[in-house]
């Protein structure tokens, strides 16, 4: 997503991100051993130091969305639901915010 716009920040967030999310939540049954705990993990730190290396608000905002995933991924391959559900509401609401305030005509 390379010029967020507040269309594109909403379709993205409606689709991608809920939907990957809501699928992972419903199914739960399924037996994830211990690889996704650490795959979980790897994405929080790859994304968390990953930005690092940009300069633009934008990337940096879009690297955070991928740190907040590993975390939600890893809340909720230890079975914990319910952090892991509300640490997703808890980003939707608060990442709207700064999205929605960046600068999109640099």
């Amino acid at each position: 997503m390379e010029g967020p716009t507040p269309v594109s920040a909403f379709l993205h967030a409606a689709s991608m991100i809920t939907a990957g999310v809501y699928f992972f939540f419903v199914f739960t049954f399924f037996d994830f051993s211990n690889w996704f705990v650490i795959l979980s993990i790897f994405t929080t730190f790859f994304f968390s130091l990953n930005a690092f290396n940009f300069f633009d608000l934008k990337r940096i905002i879009a690297s955070s969305t991928g740190s907040q995933l590993g975390y939600i991924y890893f809340f909720l391959s230890l079975n914990l639901l319910y952090c892991g559900i509300l640490l997703f509401t808890f980003h939707a609401i608060f990442k709207s915010f700064p999205v929605l305030c960046v600068d999109t005509t640099a």
